[in-house]
């Protein structure tokens, strides 16, 4: 259920804004992988403006069947957890909307993308800044559009912990931020070459990174 929530929360994003410092970094005849593709709003978004090679995958089945809506399309959407082995190289993986805030331990997950990349491939990431921590403690967020709904979070630590209810619903769950000394150091040790790049949201630091 949660992600027919999810899908309307993300609808009012402007995707173009988001992309528009990473678009640059890919060409219309890459393999590109949405790594946590989610219910496919970014995936939707970059096949429709001509990257048509472009795939996703996620680890919630309700996702990507709210996915598939969008993009009725097969060999588009596959379902995979990024904690195995990908099953095909790409030209470009990217792993955007705080994705990695999902994973505690995140180098298995980036070693999985680096065997996951061609030759020279990028994989393109974003993280919340550390500092997202501090101002999101004793978060609280009501409203009534695209429904009505509470979301709560609570900080300790390097943990986000979110609450999020309906009327008839109720999910909990964490994210993991951490220094950006804790991403570079694991990136170096599997051999990226990376660079920080500004983006258009200003609660997140994004990475590109070389293989």
């Amino acid at each position: 259920m949660f992600a027919y929530y999810y899908d309307q929360l993300m609808e009012d994003i402007d995707y173009e804004s988001i992309l528009e410092p990473i678009i640059p970094y890919l060409n219309k005849e890459d393999l590109i992988l949405d790594a946590g593709c989610g219910t496919g709003h970014i995936l939707n978004y970059l096949r429709n403006t001509g990257f048509l090679y472009a795939k996703g995958i996620d680890n919630d089945e309700n996702m990507l069947s709210v996915a598939g809506k969008k993009i009725n399309k097969e060999d588009v959407l596959y379902y995979h957890d990024l904690n195995e082995v990908l099953p095909m190289q790409f030209d470009k993986i990217l792993m955007l909307f705080d994705v990695t805030n999902y994973f505690e331990d995140i180098e298995i997950i980036f070693s999985n993308i680096y065997q996951g990349l061609k030759d020279n491939g990028l994989f393109i990431f974003d993280i919340y800044k550390i500092e997202y921590l501090e101002i999101m403690k004793n978060y609280q967020e009501e409203d009534e559009y695209p429904f009505s709904y509470k979301w709560h979070t609570q900080s300790k630590n390097h943990i986000l912990s979110h609450d999020f209810s309906t009327h008839n619903y109720k999910l909990e769950f964490k994210q993991y931020l951490y220094e950006t000394s804790y991403y570079e150091k694991i990136l170096k040790k599997l051999g990226f070459k990376f660079k920080k790049i500004s983006g258009n949201d200003e609660r997140k630091e994004y990475y590109i990174c070389n293989k």
